[in-house]
This record gives C-alpha cells, sequence and structure tokens, in this order.
C-alpha cells in the first residue's frame, strides 16, 4: 500500500473542492454497459467498483510540493516516477476510462484494540472512548503485548496477487469483446494515483489520513484498476448520473490526526519519513530511537489512523452488509488477539469463502480449514531467533514477505524494547543483548549473519532502556553480556 506513494499525498476531496471530470465519453456504448462491467466485478469478489473518465491529476501541485519537502523520505520512485502518476496517459498511451476496484480485507465493524499496558499511555490516549458515538463498539484489547502486530491488509494472501489475478480476467474479457482496445491492469505497486482515481468512480472520498473511505465498507480496503483506450460512461452500478462522486464525511472529525504515534499526519497529506508503515515497510537502515516508542507493537504497518476511524466502526444493523464483502483470501484462521483460534472468526470465514466461491466459480478460492495461515500477530523471542529459512516458509503466501530478516528483526527488536520498558522478561531481554553482541561472521544455522542495522538497534533499545526503564539499575540494562547471553544466542 506504500508502494503507490498516494497513501501520502494530500489529496484533498471535499464537497466543495471535488476534481474535475474527464472529458466525457464519445462512443455508442450506453450506462448499461458500465453496469455490466461493475457487475462483474463483484461477480469476482471485489466489494466495490466504479468507471471514471481518464484525466490528469489535479493534485499536480499538492504532489509535487510534497516531493520537494522531501516527504517522501528515501522513496526515490516516487519522485522519478511523478510524471506517470499525474498523467495517466503516461501510464498507457490514450488511456480514456479507468475501471477501479476495491477489496475489503477488514469488515467496517472490526473492534479497536486498546494499548497494551506495557505501552507508554502518552501514545495511546486517544484510545480512551471520549466522546464516541453510542453506537460505537468498545475497544478490545490487543491481549499479549509479547507479540508483535502486522497490519490488517497483510493478515492473510498477498493483496497484489489475489487482486491482479482477477483483474487480468476482466482485461481479457474485455479485450476479447474490443480487440482493437488497449487495457492495462494495475495494482498500487505501479505508478497509478488510483485513490484519486477510485474517488472519481465513486468509490469514497479521501480522508484526512489520505486513506479512501467508503460510505459503507469504511477505509480497509486495497485497490487496484484496469486503464483503457476504450470509451465508457461514469457510474459505479449505484445510480444512472453520469457522474457519481461521493462527498467528504470527515467533516471536523482530527481523530486519525490525534492518534498518529509519532505525529505524521496533518490534514490530508502524511509525511512518511514519520510514518510507523513506512518505517518498518520501507526503510531499509536503523529507526531514529525517537520513533522507537510511537512504534509500539507494530512489526510490519500500522492501523492506528484507521482504527479510531468512526467510518470503520459502523452500527449494529449495518455491520453484517460490510462484513459479507470481506474477500475470503484475507482472512486467516486466527484472529483473536492474542493468536488463539476465534470461533467467530471460523464462521465468518467459512461464509466470507463461500461467497466468494458462488460470486467468482472459476477463481482459485480458499476452502474453510485451508485459509491463510494466522499472519495477525508474531511471537517476539520467536522472530529474534528466525534464520532465513524460517522467514521464506512462514511468510509463504503474505505481503509480509517483502520483508527481509534484518528488518524484521530490526522491527521486533523495537518492539520487544518497548515490552520491557514495564515488563520482566529475562529471556527475551537475553536474546536482544545476544544480538547486540552478536559477531558479523556468525555463518552456522542457529547462528544466523547478522547485520549492522539488527545490531545497532538491539543497543538502541538497551540504551533506552537503560534511561528510561524504572526501578533496574544500571547492571541490569548495561550492553555487557550476561550469564544467559550465550544460551539465547544459540536458541
Amino acid at each position: 500500500r506504500i508502494a503507490s506513494g498516494s497513501l501520502y499525498t494530500s489529496q484533498n476531496v471535499t464537497s466543495s473542492h471535488q476534481t474535475t471530470p474527464g472529458p466525457a465519453p464519445t462512443n455508442n456504448l450506453d450506462r448499461a454497459h458500465t453496469r455490466r462491467i461493475v457487475e462483474a466485478c463483484h461477480a469476482l469478489g471485489f466489494a466495490a467498483a466504479g468507471v471514471c473518465s481518464a484525466a490528469p491529476s489535479s493534485h499536480a501541485a499538492d504532489f509535487r510540493a510534497w516531493l520537494d519537502q522531501s516527504r517522501h523520505a528515501d522513496m526515490d520512485w516516487l519522485s522519478t516516477t511523478a510524471e506517470v502518476r499525474l498523467n495517466i496517459d503516461r501510464f498507457l498511451p490514450n488511456t480514456r476510462s479507468l475501471i477501479l476496484v476495491a477489496d475489503q480485507h477488514a469488515p467496517a465493524n472490526t473492534p479497536r484494540p486498546t494499548p497494551p499496558t506495557t505501552q507508554p499511555a502518552k501514545h495511546h490516549a486517544h484510545y480512551q472512548p471520549q466522546n464516541q458515538p453510542q453506537h460505537e463498539a468498545p475497544p478490545t484489547a490487543f491481549a499479549n503485548p509479547s507479540r508483535a502486530r502486522i497490519a490488517r491488509y497483510a493478515h492473510g494472501g498477498d493483496y497484489h496477487k489475489a487482486m491482479s489475478t482477477r483483474l487480468h480476467r476482466l482485461a481479457d474479457g474485455l479485450r476479447a469483446q474490443h480487440p482493437t482496445e488497449q487495457f492495462r491492469v494495475f495494482v498500487d505497486a505501479l505508478p497509478v494515483m488510483e485513490r484519486e482515481h477510485a474517488a472519481r468512480a465513486g468509490l469514497g472520498w479521501i480522508g484526512k489520513h489520505t486513506l479512501l473511505i467508503h460510505p459503507e465498507l469504511g477505509s480497509y480496503t486495497t485497490l487496484g484498476g484496469i486503464a483503457t483506450t476504450l470509451a465508457l460512461a461514469e457510474g459505479n452500478g449505484a445510480s444512472h448520473r453520469a457522474h457519481t462522486t461521493v462527498a467528504d464525511h470527515c467533516g471536523s472529525c482530527t481523530r486519525c490526526i490525534d492518534a498518529c504515534p509519532t505525529q505524521a499526519i496533518t490534514p490530508y497529506s502524511v509525511n512518511a519519513s514519520r510514518c510507523v508503515s513506512y518505517l518498518t515497510i520501507e526503510n531499509e537502515g536503523r529507526i531514529d530511537p525517537q520513533f522507537h516508542e510511537g512504534i509500539g507493537s507494530w512489526l510490519l504497518g500500522c492501523d492506528v489512523c484507521q482504527e479510531v476511524c468512526p467510518h470503520n466502526h459502523r452500527e449494529p444493523v449495518r455491520a453484517p452488509a460490510s462484513s459479507q464483502r470481506v474477500n475470503g483470501r484475507y482472512l486467516t484462521r486466527r484472529t483473536s488477539n492474542d493468536g488463539s483460534p476465534s470461533p467467530h472468526a471460523q464462521e465468518t470465514t467459512k461464509t466470507a469463502i463461500a461467497q466468494t466461491t458462488q460470486a467468482e466459480p472459476h477463481a482459485s478460492s480458499p476452502t474453510p480449514g485451508t485459509c491463510e495461515p494466522d499472519l495477525t500477530s508474531f511471537d517476539l523471542l520467536e522472530l529474534l531467533g528466525w534464520t532465513e529459512h524460517d522467514r521464506s516458509t512462514r511468510l509463504t503466501s503474505s505481503a509480509v514477505k517483502r520483508l527481509t530478516l534484518d528488518a524484521i528483526k530490526r522491527n521486533a527488536l523495537i518492539v520487544a524494547g518497548n515490552h520491557l520498558l514495564n515488563t520482566t522478561d529475562a529471556s527475551l531481554e537475553a536474546r536482544v543483548r545476544a544480538l547486540a553482541q552478536s559477531s558479523s561472521n556468525q555463518s552456522q544455522p542457529a547462528n544466523p549473519v547478522i547485520g549492522p542495522v539488527v545490531r545497532q538497534t538491539a543497543q538502541d533499545v538497551l540504551d533506552r532502556l537503560s534511561r528510561e526503564r524504572p526501578s533496574c539499575s544500571p547492571q541490569q540494562t548495561s550492553s555487557s553480556p550476561s550469564p544467559s547471553m550465550d544460551a539465547a544466542a544459540s536458541a
């Protein structure tokens, strides 16, 4: 979700600042054809779909200013592909229409976790249910702080593959009907401003956290689409109007801005260099210790700005319809907060899989009992002992697999440091010390090569513990070897 760059771009689509529709279609295709395309998208398992005319981005000045201010951090591909992103014609020459789809990976009534008791309270005050509408469910605790969390979009199968396979099937069908036209599929790894186009296609509005918010599905969606030279009538199948846009319903709410643990969000813009998703995924080097506290328990990504969003917490009467649109590919065998099997989640999985299979009879869909393994969270001690073989075998089908072993251990060390600030865990602390003292020439399977970023991060964690952990002597938190270190290093 980060590679697209649109996560960080100012995209204020409000009722008073609507995007400018592209040129009207000039062929004789009627709106029934667009409705059939939208229906085909739903039949393929997509939760929402719409069509808009091609047009250059109306946020080019904002995007270039964002780049000029280096708010994209070291994601240089965003600047090198800027002109392609801003002009869809450079992605596919003579593009006339865009078909946009959304896959839902978590329901809009997903409970919000409260902070573990080991987390610094000052960064989590926003979780307190103050001034919330009465229909909002109380937060649900992330019960096991010794586990590192994964952002919801990566809990199940890799959405890039799950979406692109079906989009290519749709494109092939359209290509057979219109052999003289061009069709090019995109998911967010390609240089397309998919969120702006999705808003123009009536799939929602861009929220203050820069994510697309669907009026019924919320923001737990991933986006993709097809650029085509075929002229299509605009619409999302929900009305007979020529152009359907969704007004900005963020209003005066600033929950996502106030909740961001690293203060990365300003209205309709994100500073990537401070964003936990960027820090834990795209950043390959050392993470500045000033952000360790804000990373909290996140191993990969961050959902905080979505967890506090009122549009992701629907009234009970509306929740079932939203839940039924979650694609079975993104469901795991376990979804409870402490990693234990959840009977309710198993039943939800069966329902969603049955619906996906019914809607998409020719697709390769998971079946009950064979859905994705649990990737909601990982045990910290286990992560810090992983080898490359562990990484490659445990992360076979998830978006998490893009993280290198060093990045996994770097992030796990930061989460471990947050956990150890207020918790005694001798085994975990011994593992941190072992990594700080590890040699760069280790090559035995039980002692994989430890990169400099991992060693530096381990030392950063120990330094922080020595400064901030209460009721602890310097001898307990120094980086000198402990009696258990050799055992932990070979564990």
